[in-house]
């Protein structure tokens, strides 16, 4: 039993510096930033806008392809059509650009430093601008 206690704490010290490097905990005394976690929210709202989107898009290909009132010349037929793939296309973008803020938003939020982020508010071209900045390990 000695060797078997000892491969135990030997494995859960490595299991807290494994979770230290992940996870570090934020300094004594000041609590995380909720800004670290911006990145993760739009994304998260980009990703379920394109998940939306492309139910939509769905939902058009399948009146299209049931028939439906609102489609009864070609033409309309073909700006239906084209509509729903203008639709499925935005939904894949908003898709992708949600999944890769949300990917990095999750390293930004959990691996970069606390006393290495750097939030910076301005207005550029008449609209307001949030930028944060971290120095990943």
């Amino acid at each position: 039993w000695e060797s078997r206690t000892v491969d135990v704490v030997f494995a859960e010290k490595i299991a807290d510096d494994i979770r230290g490097l992940l996870m570090p905990a934020p300094p004594e005394g000041q609590p995380r930033s909720i800004f670290r976690y911006l990145p993760i929210m739009i994304g998260g709202v980009l990703f379920i806008g394109g998940a939306s989107l492309f139910g939509y898009a769905v939902s058009l290909q399948n009146k299209l392809a049931n028939g439906t009132p609102e489609v009864d010349t070609d033409e309309r037929a073909l700006a239906f059509a084209s509509r729903g793939r203008s639709i499925e296309t935005t939904s894949y973008l908003f898709l992708g650009a949600g999944l890769a803020l949300v990917l990095g938003g999750v390293a930004f939020a959990f691996l970069a430093p606390e006393a290495d982020v750097t939030v910076g508010m301005g207005v550029i071209g008449g609209g307001p601008v949030v930028g944060l900045s971290g120095r990943l390990p």
